[in-house]
């Protein structure tokens, strides 16, 4: 636990449990954006600096916005808004005049248009857009016989009712839909996810559109993070890592295995012992 802490009207930051003061109290301002970055506020300027209060790069900037839960800051230079990774590298070389963050939609605004990326800063609608909009597909679940499926919000069915468990995250299930004066609206629907469980506890997956990705043959499989591109899953005892197509990306050999998220690594066990992989499986 980490908090901030005030001397002589300058602001620092100490860890709380052992007292150790990470970021001396000699600043204006201090925010935390994980564990091992914070901004640091001095005559006006923010720089990005890790736990032993060493910049992470040169720049200094005019604000500092995390995207949470990303590993992305919004920085502000000369009136235009840029993007870095929290170790302080350059995530993009986009400056735009303006954004709205809605995770894991990033709504940006060139020259009066807006368009929309993805949190790895990738283009879902092009920037010529008058108004973004993203709304809820409105998706819930029915149930027939003690078994559960999936309907819209026009009552037209997504999934049939066969399953014991539906997983619908409403901040999840969305449609982008942009505007432009005097033409018809362009709606564009990302790949999402719905986690189903069927009567024999088994686990699979299907798409907004009530199409099957995954069957449901494992024993368990982590979804809570739906635009990631890999899910660890259990099949026998032990767990591995599939694509949403059902491929086998890293194989079943770990007795556990975490979401990768927003990060290139992700923690596995085996027996008693715990340690990091990447995405191709290949060990940290």
């Amino acid at each position: 636990m980490k908090h901030t802490y005030t001397e002589n009207g300058k602001w620092g930051y100490k860890d709380e449990e052992t007292n150790e003061i990470l970021i001396p109290a000699k600043y204006d301002d201090v925010d935390i954006f994980n564990e091992n970055t914070f901004g640091v506020k001095k005559n006006d300027k923010w720089q990005i600096v890790d736990r032993k209060n060493i910049p992470k790069n040169s720049q200094f900037y005019d604000a500092i916005e995390k995207l949470f839960p990303s590993n992305i800051l919004a920085v502000l230079q000369d009136d235009k808004w840029g993007f870095v990774y929290t170790n302080g590298q350059a995530a993009s070389s986009l400056r735009v005049d303006e954004f709205v963050w809605k995770d894991p939609f990033l709504q940006i605004k060139i020259n009066d248009k807006w368009g929309v990326l993805n949190w790895k800063l990738e283009e879902i609608l092009p920037v010529e857009y008058d108004k973004i909009e993203i709304e809820d597909l409105g998706l819930q679940e029915y149930e027939v016989s003690e078994t559960l499926g999936v309907v819209d919000k026009a009552g037209t069915i997504i999934i049939p009712s066969s399953y014991d468990i539906i997983a619908i995250c409403s901040d999840f299930e969305k449609k982008i839909v942009g505007k432009k004066e005097g033409a018809d609206d362009f709606v564009y629907t990302t790949n999402q996810y719905i986690h189903v469980a069927s009567r024999q506890w088994k686990w699979g997956v299907f798409d907004i559109f009530g199409n099957e990705k995954i069957p449901t043959i494992y024993d368990e499989l982590s979804l809570s993070y739906k635009y990631d591109d890999l899910f660890p899953a259990c099949l026998n005892g032990k767990w591995g890592y599939i694509n949403i197509e059902n491929e086998v990306i890293i194989p079943f050999v770990y007795d556990g295995a975490e979401e990768f998220f927003y990060n290139d690594f992700a923690k596995v066990t085996m027996g008693d012992k715990q340690g990091l992989i990447d995405r191709k499986g290949n060990i940290i």
